[in-house]
């Protein structure tokens, strides 16, 4: 953007279909102050689209951490944590765009105040300000994304933590119950309730109690 005396210069790439089509609308239809205020004021609109175009963007990424925290405490898998580290870049990316705007508005407001009205440099320090804003949001929106993948490592850490107090509650029930089974299957002539008719039946029920009163005991300790 070239501006001097009373013209402005703007130099695009790609034409139409971005967000300075509302000034072009606004423009060609009279409306708003685009054709009662001067070539600095159109210089000021066109900023405050850039920096305006950036806050749904900055609502897109705040929906996407949200849902993300959701799919973290219902999934956590890999692929949640592949669209954090994403979803990272992308804010990241952000403000290396954005930063660089505080220092240039910084800038026009000591320097390039020769070229703009006093009606218009009042919007320059607006200007300023809600680019400070935006780079608040994003730093806020940084810290959220690093703790969505603390939150997602501590999900796994208390999912393996269940998976391993499931196992080893199985584990020690089982050790009685390979006692016995071991215990009964040595091979020794002479042992008691070998002969016994319901030596069979009597040891599965004294298995199954032993099982279900660990169970019992483990339920009401608070370990299942």
């Amino acid at each position: 953007m070239i501006l001097k005396d009373n013209f402005l210069i703007t130099v695009q790439e790609i034409p139409g279909g971005d967000v300075f089509d509302p000034i072009r609308e606004g423009i060609r239809e009279g409306e708003g102050l685009f054709r009662e205020q001067g070539a600095d004021y159109l210089l000021f609109a066109l900023l405050e689209a850039i920096v305006e175009n950036y806050v749904p963007i900055i609502e897109a990424i705040s929906s996407k951490i949200e849902e993300l925290e959701s799919g973290i405490l219902s999934r956590g898998d890999t692929g949640t944590l592949r669209k954090i580290h994403r979803i990272r870049q992308d804010i990241l990316f952000m403000r290396r765009t954005v930063f660089p705007l505080l220092e240039a508005f910084r800038q026009l407001e000591i320097d390039g105040s020769r070229f703009f009205s006093e009606g218009t440099r009042p919007f320059l320090d607006e200007l300023h300000d809600h680019v400070r804003e935006v780079l608040e949001i994003l730093e806020g929106q940084r810290e959220l994304a690093n703790s969505l993948i603390d939150l997602y490592y501590s999900t796994i850490s208390m999912r393996t933590n269940d998976i391993m107090r499931i196992l080893t509650v199985v584990s020690t029930i089982f050790i009685p119950l390979t006692f016995i089974t071991g215990l009964y299957g040595m091979n020794f002539r002479y042992m008691p309730e070998l002969q016994w008719r319901y030596g069979y039946p009597a040891v599965l029920v004294v298995m199954l109690v032993i099982a279900v009163g660990m169970l019992s005991y483990f339920r009401k300790k608070g370990w299942l």
